[in-house]
Order: C-alpha cells, then sequence, then structure tokens
C-alpha cells in the first residue's frame, strides 16, 4: 500500500471552518488535477512490477497546519521485494 499526497489548503483549528476548508479542497479543481498527476506517476511506476493496481477515491487527510487531498493506492507486487517496489519510486 501507499499514498499520493497532493493538493493542500489551510487548516483551522475550528472543525466547522476546518471542514468548509476541506469541502473546497474535494471540490476544487486545480487541486483534484495535481492530486491525479501524483496518483498517475506512482501507478506509471509501479505497473511494470504489479499484479493489480486499485487507487481508491480521495480522502482529505487533516494534520496540524495544512490539510491535503490524499488518495490510498493499494497494490499486489509480483515478488514480494520491497527493494524492487522503493527503487520504482
Amino acid at each position: 500500500r501507499t499514498e499520493a499526497l497532493a493538493g493542500t489548503v489551510a487548516n483551522n483549528p475550528d472543525d466547522k471552518q476546518a471542514q468548509q476548508l476541506g469541502e473546497w479542497l474535494m471540490a476544487d479543481d486545480k487541486n483534484q488535477r495535481e492530486n491525479m498527476l501524483v496518483v498517475e506517476d506512482i501507478c506509471q511506476r509501479l505497473q511494470a512490477d504489479t499484479q493489480t493496481l486499485d487507487v481508491l477515491p480521495p480522502q482529505v487527510l487533516r494534520l496540524r497546519k495544512v490539510q491535503h487531498l490524499r488518495r490510498c493506492i493499494w497494490t499486489s507486487l509480483n515478488k514480494a521485494d520491497d527493494v524492487i517496489c522503493l527503487h520504482q519510486l
């Protein structure tokens, strides 16, 4: 499993305002495209050494100062070799 983190907005200590910022991030075309570029790059690098690649829908990852778009990428490697996988990335 790996993940693509790209697309960023500020966070806010107030939960309601943070949620509004997160909703804006999910709806923003530029940030969605940025996130998909990272997803496509990761998938392209891994595809030769994997049996399957599943990209989950985007989520908002809320951190202390910022929020990111995150897409989890699940894969089954052809060989259980982390070194090859890390080298591809």
